[in-house]
């Protein structure tokens, strides 16, 4: 009796892009950066790997989903609207969990340079509770916050500091943060973290030593408000 060829593990790629009109000033760094991470992919990733784009503005949509690496085209990027950040991660997550197998290395990154304003379909509990359940599962989410109007982003999806990148937003950073991002998915794909501290720590602390990050208020619930370093929540979370 022939044994049975072993499934090869795949691995998942997702990001979750800001495109409101905040992000105009970095437009095409955006662009150029997002190539470039995925040429810096088909180059170094581990094979049998697929990604996820979905953006988001007012509203969110995915532009591909479960695209091989291969075939992922020159990123078409266009600004518009507000920022709807959980309806865009939601979204990238019920995407995604359709192909995901147990064993596979999944990966998720949220790129912003502004807060919450614009979701409709799902909220902060939502989200957050789907990205417990999903860490359970061996996922990992990062966040590259470009900007003041970002930092909270990461306290706010309960990313921990470890996979959190806080930087200027200038255009050359914003570069610098793709190359990080790229750095931390080659990782993933060949079984290890995407944890930045794991990845890329010089870059990381680079970045963030660039950018002036003051304590920021964090409201978690009516007339209740708690002081956090925007680097991270301090939670040891993926």
């Amino acid at each position: 009796m022939s044994r049975r060829k072993k499934a090869q593990r795949k691995s998942h790629i997702g990001v979750v892009l800001d495109c409101s009109g905040s992000m105009g000033t970095i437009a095409l760094e955006t662009k150029q950066g997002y190539d470039q991470m995925i040429e810096q992919l088909r180059e170094e990733a581990g094979s049998n790997t697929f990604v996820t784009l979905v953006e988001f503005d007012t509203t969110k949509t995915t532009v591909y989903e479960q695209k091989p690496l291969a075939d992922v085209p020159p990123l078409d990027y266009r600004v518009r609207g507000m920022t709807a950040l959980l309806d865009g991660v939601g979204e990238a997550i019920r995407r995604m969990e359709k192909f995901v197998k147990p064993g596979d290395n999944v990966t998720v990154t949220i790129m912003t340079d502004g807060g919450e304003n614009s979701s409709q379909e799902f909220s902060k509990e939502a989200v957050t509770k789907l990205m417990d359940e999903k860490r359970e599962q061996g996922w990992e989410f990062n966040f590259l916050g470009a900007g003041p109007a970002s930092w909270a982003g990461a306290q706010l999806l309960n990313i921990s500091d470890a996979h959190t990148i806080n930087y200027s937003g200038a255009a050359m950073d914003h570069v610098h943060a793709f190359e990080a991002l790229g750095l931390a998915n080659v990782a993933k794909t060949r079984g290890g973290s995407s944890s930045y501290l794991a990845s890329s720590p010089e870059l990381k602390a680079s970045l963030e030593s660039k950018a002036n990050m003051p304590d920021v208020q964090i409201n978690i619930g009516p007339g209740v408000n708690r002081l956090a370093r925007s680097r991270g929540s301090g939670k040891n979370l993926k």
